[in-house]
């Protein structure tokens, strides 16, 4: 049952809401870009990056790992997934407050419609009802997606929670891991082929003594055969005295 609830949101927090904040975001970039050709695009960058490092780490929990190892520990694990569940709301509200501050500094009359819909003077039923309309005195009709991204930003500016810089720390430590991971399998790797490529030289410096040297396999025939011609002549020896 906590199966069928929590799955549905994780995918909506995780995938659903970072991929229409991309979309929102690139078509805000490619509108700018077009009408201001000239100009470059230093406004989206802190925006762009963010989101990059976002599907970064998404593909690489996701879809670099198998799902089935994935899928048996988010549900495998004792309370693994509501933890995956908050992390990911947490990533996401990152996302969408760096999409507040760059939609507010391409006008500025979103810095009063945000304000508005952040109040916390304003009861839960007032703010749903103007998250969701579209009129004249908000922006959801500058969206892709309306209604849906402006009642997102806004419950994300909405929840008085302090402003985190997770989803970069998580980044700088996923390189770092891979840096070093990356270091120690090439170290493996070139160990490996040394060894591979001393080997073959072992055996041809070896065939190359014993063809140069080939006396020393006669030496155990030559001693033996030596012992033998001593012992026929004692035999000969005691045969006379006889």
């Amino acid at each position: 049952m906590l199966q069928m609830i929590i799955s549905p949101l994780l995918y909506l927090v995780s995938s659903v809401i970072p991929l229409q904040i991309t979309l929102e975001t690139l078509k805000i970039v490619c509108s700018h870009t077009k009408n201001e050709p000239n100009t470059g695009p230093n406004a989206h960058l802190p925006t762009l990056i963010l989101l990059l490092k976002y599907w970064t780490l998404y593909v690489l929990v996701f879809g670099v790992v198998p799902g089935a190892v994935t899928d048996r520990i988010i549900w495998g694990l004792p309370f693994a997934s509501l933890v995956l569940l908050g992390i990911s709301c947490i990533l996401t509200k990152e996302l969408l407050c760096q999409f507040t501050n760059f939609i507010q500094s391409q006008d500025s009359k979103f810095v009063f419609l945000f304000n508005r819909l952040s109040d916390v003077k304003v009861s839960w039923y007032q703010w749903l009802t103007y998250a969701t309309n579209t009129n004249e005195n908000n922006i959801a009709s500058l969206f892709v997606f309306g209604e849906i991204t402006q009642l997102w930003v806004s419950l994300a500016n909405r929840v008085p929670l302090a402003e985190t810089h997770y989803l970069e720390r998580a980044f700088d430590d996923m390189m770092q891991y891979l840096g070093v991971f990356t270091g120690r399998l090439l170290d493996q790797i070139h160990r490996r082929r040394d060894g591979q490529k001393q080997e073959p030289a072992t055996d041809a410096r070896f065939r190359k003594e014993s063809f140069m040297n080939p006396s020393h396999k006669g030496d155990g025939f030559a001693s033996t055969y030596n012992e033998g011609y001593d012992l026929l002549d004692d035999l000969i020896d005691e045969s006379k005295n006889k």
